[in-house]
């Protein structure tokens, strides 16, 4: 936590940093690409691609499906952007897209989701990423367009950052990947479950924890409830109704609630009005169509007090099932239930896809996340085996790009979905001994194929395929490696086939829910298996047939619910009705043109060469204010900021005037991270001032100094089970230059140093409520010298951190020690030990102290005052430090070389005026036993921090 002396200046800093680091599309790096990467780029009117040199056929299809894009969407909003770039990270298996600012640019990761609705993936990311280009470029409208001159690209998003809420901003999106489309989120029953589930069970949250979410409850989110906010209000007030509060915020940003203003304007409602009603509205559909559904009621398995999720789910015997349990203070865990709801737990598994987690044989198997130790835009997946009579654990490949792994009925083999670097998808079958790769099948005109599943004889597999005309199932035949389509491609969206006796089971939303279907192989006809209220998924038949479990989503999440499996019980596609609110209807409706694949253009654009080191520089901000954080002071001045695209490079130029020096001092610093050790260069100049003390005057003197800096690093982190860990050794130079002058002499005027670190790191996974990580430890060695000079002393350092769980659910404990050695005239190095909690004034060149903190939760009051202020967390911390000086030399002004403090903290996390960054407020009271100038006393300070 950040303390200040001043909360109220602290927090004029923290609202002006708003506008230069916020945003939907943040000032901020995700990474680099490998060092070892080449790159292409083609360009258009309207984009420059940037790709690895080998995608060349998908860059081509990429820019065209984004100029296609781009003509739907602009014409939803009437704004039309200029160039952006478009960066392709095509080594790393995590499936996303950004939209990026200052500098602006779009970031695609090429792997498509397994979980992909009934929309080619790239098809799906030109309507809604483009449509975040749209929405920042729509902030360029008066005054935000006058401050674009004076302060770059940072303003804009700055502005639309603190600004536009984050529901507003992803909804939006998603209105557009629905509404241009047959297919979309909107038109995904799971999508809508969420917050349909909770209206209808449990009624509607506050705005601010709509918005802003919870420590205590699941509250759905952004891009749930926004959908359903921005399409509502589309759907009754018309396709431009929110053109004007984004208006207002360009043109206005200045005023306290623009945003609101406009909603008013527009709908006669405020933004909390328009919530309250659009809820209303939404709970009155989706009641209609819960009434007109008649679901079934199910034997519920599960029991929970809490918001817990079960999926995945197979057959272990007759009796257990396994499952995938992830409740909403805890980590993910595998379970065996049995039919009574009695769990038992298997083990704790890292950071586990969910995809696809199966068991055949005696063995279960999953996928997890590896991380590439440096680069953060390569990444794998590892697949993993346990046994689940001998509980033996181990990992049977490493570095993969194998996706959806799918265990045999005997265990024996692995079917998985391999998609390599450059998009290219296969059917693989492994050994589920060695990993050995037994069979490829390629998929025709390279469909994108999702979730394999095995049939009983183990000769066959099915799995999804999603091209550009949507998502069908098919049939892969191992003999003979043929592929047969048995369900064409639709827009509906389906997901999860199986095999059972002659049908395919598989989910789909044909009915405006998500159920259970079957369909029969020999006479292709189609039954619904399941009737549900809000969704069902996760299904298993057990191995005698009789009996089917699946999960049906609640207000408290998906649980386990069992049936008697009849197929006479079945209904025929034929009577089976979409009762669905049409609001995805609505919402196309009111657009002209959609997104049609056969119209996508065929340009051949020419391809060159994107030479990294031509494009180091990137200036994309400037700024007349530096702001000085830590003296709460702001200075006029000029600072160029840049960034280039692969975000390598980071560069800072700058000056500025000091009143208190009355001088200018001038600074630069630049940071390359495209090798894998980064490299830091930079410095200062510029006038200071020292005083002289005599016995009836103080003489200020000024003094110019100089300082350059160069360091280099290793960044490296990586994750083993339920572990991440860090190691950063560093290198660093400094020197420092004082011309004094006459009037001023100092000991040192050059002075160089070096600088060597190393930080380790590691903390288990742990839940996002708990204060600190369940487990944990940080260590941090250091050690600072002048080999230049010989007068000059060295520091030595050591900080560590311990982190362990406390007696509650988020509580916990924190014990470091802090310790520094000063060795000869080292009074030149800056401390890197403080003293207890609540001294001052206290001279040391050695230091060792120790600090126990635990915190503990008190409250989730979840409360509002107005617009105001949203409390979400109330927590209470007690402290206890002690400090030892090892060379304090004990006499009158030094009675010992030991003293302490003890002390409470209380904190509550709060949202002010419906921000999106959540402060802590707080006051500490402390209690110091008394040494040297500090008194026994009660001492008392209020606590103010932010996150950014």
């Amino acid at each position: 936590m950040i303390q200040f002396k001043h909360p109220l200046i602290f927090s004029l800093i923290i609202l002006f940093l708003l506008f230069f680091m916020d945003g939907n599309a943040q000032y901020y790096s995700s990474g680099q690409d490998p060092a070892s990467q080449r790159w292409n780029q083609i360009n258009s009117e309207n984009f420059q691609v940037i790709y690895p040199i080998g995608y060349d056929s998908m860059a081509q299809y990429v820019m065209n499906v984004m100029e296609y894009g781009r003509e739907l969407t602009i014409k939803t909003k009437e704004i039309e952007p200029k160039k952006i770039s478009i960066i392709l990270h095509n080594q790393t298996v995590i499936s996303n897209a950004e939209v990026a600012w200052a500098p602006k640019r779009i970031e695609f990761y090429t792997v498509t989701p397994q979980s992909v609705y009934s929309q080619e993936w790239f098809q799906q990311l030109a309507l809604h990423e483009y449509m975040h280009v749209i929405q920042i470029t729509s902030m360029n409208k008066g005054l935000t367009k006058f401050l674009n001159y004076f302060f770059g690209e940072q303003i804009t998003v700055g502005i639309f950052g603190l600004y536009v809420p984050y529901w507003f901003v992803e909804g939006e999106a998603v209105v557009s990947e629905t509404a241009l489309s047959k297919s979309g989120r909107g038109r995904d029953p799971n999508f809508e479950a969420q917050l349909r589930a909770q209206l209808l069970e449990e009624g509607k949250y506050s705005i601010e924890k709509a918005s802003l979410g919870s420590f205590k409850d699941f509250v759905p989110d952004r891009y749930h409830l926004g959908y359903y906010l921005v399409g509502q209000a589309k759907a009754v007030y018309g396709k431009q109704m929110w053109n004007k509060p984004m208006e207002n915020i360009g043109r206005y940003p200045l005023g306290v609630i623009p945003f609101s203003t406009g909603i008013k304007t527009e709908t006669g409602l405020n933004k909390k009005g328009l919530y309250e009603k659009t809820l209303l509205d939404l709970s009155e559909e989706w009641l209609k169509q819960l009434l007109a559904t008649n679901p079934k009621n199910y034997d519920v398995i599960s029991q929970n007090i809490n918001y817990c999720n079960y999926s995945n789910h197979t057959f272990v015997d007759d009796s257990h099932i396994f499952s995938l349990k992830k409740d909403f203070h805890k980590n993910g865990e595998f379970i065996l239930i049995d039919t009574a709801g009695n769990e038992e737990l298997i083990y704790k598994p890292g950071y586990y896809s969910s995809e696809a987690i199966t068991t055949g044989g005696d063995w279960l198997c999953w996928s997890e996340m590896q991380y590439d130790a440096r680069w953060n835009y390569r990444t794998y997946n590892k697949i993993l085996l346990l046994n689940l009579k001998t509980k033996e654990k181990k990992t049977l490949l490493k570095k993969t790009r194998y996706f959806s792994p799918s265990l045999s009925p005997s265990g024996n083999k692995i079917a998985v979905v391999e998609v390599d670097e450059f998009s290219q998808h296969s059917l693989v079958i492994l050994n589920r001994e060695n990993g050995e790769v037994l069979q490829r099948i390629q998929s025709i005109d390279n469909d994108f194929i999702a979730h394999p599943a095995w049939s009983p004889k183990e000769d066959i597999i099915v799995a999804e395929v999603i091209n550009t005309g949507g998502k069908g199932l098919a049939l892969f035949k191992l003999e003979t490696g043929r592929i047969q389509q048995i369900l064409k491609y639709g827009d509906v969206h389906i997901q999860y086939p199986s095999f059972w006796e002659n049908y395919i089971l598989f989910e789909a939303a044909y009915s405006g829910v998500m159920d259970v279907f079957a369909l029969d192989l020999a006479t292709k006809s189609l039954y619904q298996t399941t009737e549900t209220a809000f969704s069902a998924s996760d299904y298993a038949i057990s191995p005698n047939g009789k009996k089917q479990v699946m999960a049906t989503y609640t207000a408290q999440g998906k649980q386990l619910v069992m049936q008697d499996w009849n197929p006479k019980n079945w209904i025929s596609i034929s009577n089976v009705n979409n009762r669905a609110y049409p609001l995805a209807d609505i919402l196309s409706s009111q657009e002209k043109d959609h997104f049609i694949t056969d119209s996508i253009p065929q340009e051949k654009y020419e391809v060159k060469k994107y030479s990294k080191f031509a494009h180091l520089l990137n200036i994309h901000s400037w700024n007349f204010i530096h702001l000085d954080a830590n003296n709460a002071r702001i200075n006029p001045g000029l600072s160029i900021l840049s960034q280039n695209k692969l975000s390598t490079l980071t560069a800072r130029l700058g000056a500025d005037y000091s009143f208190n020096t009355e001088a200018m001092r001038y600074y630069g610093q630049m940071t390359y991270l495209g090798w894998y050790p980064v490299m830091s260069i930079g410095g200062d100049y510029g006038r200071r001032y020292a005083y002289e003390y005599r016995e009836q005057d103080t003489l200020k003197h000024y003094y110019n100094e100089t300082n350059i800096n160069a360091s280099i690093y290793l960044p490296l982190n990586y994750t083993s089970g339920l572990w991440s860990f860090g190691f950063r050794p560093e290198l660093g130079y400094n020197f420092k230059n004082l011309d004094s002058g006459p009037e001023l002499t100092f000991t040192y005027n050059h002075i160089q140093s070096v600088n060597y670190s190393i930080q380790v790191s590691g903390q288990q996974k742990t839940p996002f409520q708990s204060i600190f990580p369940k487990w944990g430890y940080a260590l941090s060695l250091m050690y600072r010298q002048s080999p230049f000079n010989e007068s000059l002393g060295e520091i030595m350092s050591l900080n560590m951190a311990v982190y362990y769980p406390g007696i509650f659910r988020h509580d916990g404990f924190r014990i470091k020690a802090d310790y520094q050695d000063k060795i000869g005239d080292a009074a030149f190095y800056n401390d890197v030990t403080a003293p207890a909690r609540g001294y001052v004034g206290i001279d040391y060149d050695d230091m060792l102290t120790l600090r126990i903190d635990y915190k503990v939760p008190l409250l989730y009051p979840d409360w509002n005052l107005g617009s105001l202020l949203y409390f979400k967390r109330v927590v209470m911390g007690v402290f206890y430090d002690y400090s030892l000086i090892p060379d304090a030399a004990v006499n009158v002004s030094y009675p010992n070389d030991h003293f302490w403090s003890t002390g409470v903290d209380l904190t509550t996390d709060v949202h002010l005026l419906r921000t999106k960054f959540p402060f802590e407020v707080g006051l500490r009271s402390t209690y110091v036993n008394g040494y040297i100038k500090n008194l026994e006393a009660f001492q008392f300070q209020l606590l103010f921090g932010v996150s950014i």
